[in-house]
């Protein structure tokens, strides 16, 4: 009963894989098989007085070797590929449920919005733009000239608060005569609510709807 047992607690995962094994072990058993069976006609049948030549029992093993080992090269890579498959899932689920910072546009949804912002380092002052979806400035914050965190409360430069929806925040960096040196996108942090693969890199998908490449975080911390 213990035997039955564990046997019937086997995965799937691990079910399926025994599965394929055997039956690649079956498939290259038969071949076997039907390779001795053959050699074997081939023997009994042949021309006592031309028996076939030492050397083509030997060129069909080395055949037959070589089949095998294609079968079970086949078998590796199956198994290197669902390995492989598994490992880029586990990579991408790494990714979901953490708050990125990334140069993009962020969705107000009526909380606060956290900036990292960066004055270009030789500028004599500097200061947050705010644009809405459709491009209009709706307000302009001075800045310190430290680089380091900022909190956007989704008001505009009259202190009402503006509609929910994207917004982008741009630094501009200007000198003592007050020329402008420097527009840089301010970093925003989001959450990741999905992470997929796309080709050779991973894009990740906010929680406003914007998509990213990971290649573009700059820092990773857990959702608050």
């Amino acid at each position: 009963m213990d035997a039955i047992s564990d046997a019937t607690s086997v995965s799937p995962s691990a079910s399926s894989k025994t599965s394929s094994t055997a039956s690649d072990k079956g498939v290259v058993s038969s071949d076997f098989e039907t390779f001795l069976k053959m050699m074997t006609a081939q023997i009994e049948n042949q021309d006592p007085l031309n028996p076939l030549d030492a050397t083509d029992f030997a060129t069909q093993l080395a055949t037959f070797s070589g089949v095998e080992q294609q079968v079970k090269t086949n078998e590796l890579l199956s198994a290197l590929r669902q390995d492989s498959g598994a490992m880029d899932l586990s990579r991408l689920a790494d990714w979901v449920g953490t708050s990125v910072r990334v140069p993009a546009d962020a969705a107000f949804e009526g909380e606060p919005v956290d900036l990292w912002v960066k004055p270009l380092e030789i500028a004599d002052h500097a200061q947050l733009v705010i644009k809405d979806g459709q491009g209009k400035e709706r307000n302009r914050i001075a800045l310190s000239m430290a680089e380091g965190p900022l909190e956007w409360t989704g008001v505009d430069s009259k202190g009402a608060n503006v509609a929910w929806g994207n917004y982008t925040f741009d630094v501009e960096s200007y000198d003592k005569d007050g020329d402008l040196l420097a527009t840089e996108p301010a970093q925003i942090y989001a959450d990741v609510i999905e992470a997929r693969s796309d080709g050779a890199s991973t894009l990740l998908v906010l929680k406003g709807g914007q998509e990213v490449s990971s290649d573009s975080v700059t820092a990773v911390r857990g959702v608050r």
